[in-house]
């Protein structure tokens, strides 16, 4: 069991790094946020990300969107998280 450091409003991940402690991940967001603003210049504030149980993000909380599956054209939903390479709608997965 992990824990990730996702976007509230998107639910796409800060960081695809997967924290063993919610400490771990508290401390990771905080690095994070600080990373960002001495990159950009941007004032994030550490409501808009939230914190949860890995199982429990990819179970229920992810955000699900609908794809296209190259091959048969079918809508197919996936997480938003999902890869590129992972992907049924993208080139890239079918090419492998």
């Amino acid at each position: 069991m992990g824990y990730v450091i996702y976007e509230v409003e998107s639910t796409k991940l800060l960081t695809r790094r997967e924290f063993k402690t919610e400490a771990a991940a508290k401390a990771g967001r905080t690095r994070a946020l600080n990373k960002i603003h001495a990159e950009s210049g941007a004032v994030v504030e550490n409501t808009n990300y939230a914190i949860a149980e890995a199982d429990v993000f990819y179970a229920s909380i992810e955000k699900r969107v609908a794809v296209e599956n190259m091959m048969s054209g079918k809508i197919v939903y996936e997480g938003v998280n999902t890869p590129n390479f992972m992907s049924v709608g993208s080139e890239a997965y079918w090419s492998m």
